[in-house]
This record gives C-alpha cells, structure tokens and sequence, in this order.
C-alpha cells in the first residue's frame, strides 16, 4: 500500500505545470506602435476575473492561470484571434511562448484584426 501511495504522488507531482502566468506585448503590425487596452484571456469564455488588458506600453500579464495552451485577444469587446502558447511536435519537441517572465511579442493587424506574426 505504501508504494502505491508514493507511485501515486510522485505521478501527481510529476504532471503539474511549471507555467505560473502568461505575459507578453501586443503590437500592430503596420505602424509597429504598442496597442494598449486589449483584452486578453486565458480562457474563451471571455471572464473579466481572469482577462487581463494591455496598457499604454502594449504589455500584459495574467495573473491566474490555467492549463490552456492558448490565449484569447479581444478588440472591442469582440473574439479576434488567439495566440497558442504552448507548441509540441510529435510529443518530442515542446516549445512555450508568452509564458513565466518570457516577454514574447505578438503583431495585430488592425484593419483585419488579426495576429500577424508572434
């Protein structure tokens, strides 16, 4: 019996996830300028408690965090793209972005809203 227990805790501490928050700067694509009060949120559902906006430098950081391996940009209060933040490839290769203090970049395109390049 105690082995089961520490094969079970050493499993369930071994799958926990080492992202604490997302963070990163949202640009437009054409002007290169920073774009501020964009929403962004961990989950599509678009909940103010867990969306986080941009501000005047174009910068963001969420705060609570969920295993989603995607997040959420809305303009105008409308779903416009999102950005994946976790990439694998054929369960071998495994790349973050926008996560733990990795201040990645994303681009907008205004007119079209949405991500250019990330």
């Amino acid at each position: 019996m105690k082995k089961i227990l520490m094969i079970f805790f050493f499993t369930a501490v071994g799958c926990t996830t080492s992202i604490k928050n997302h963070e990163g700067y949202i640009y437009d694509s054409n002007t290169k300028m920073p774009l501020s009060n964009i929403k962004i949120c961990p989950e599509r559902n678009n909940e103010d408690l867990k969306c986080v906006k941009t501000d005047k430098k174009g910068f963001f950081k969420t705060h609570r965090i969920n295993l989603s391996q995607y997040l959420y940009i809305y303009i105008n209060e409308k779903l416009s793209d999102s950005i994946q933040t976790v990439f694998t490839n054929g369960g071998e290769k495994y790349n973050e972005y926008f996560v733990n203090g990795r201040k990645d970049t994303a681009f907008i395109d205004m007119k079209l809203k949405k991500i250019i390049r990330q």
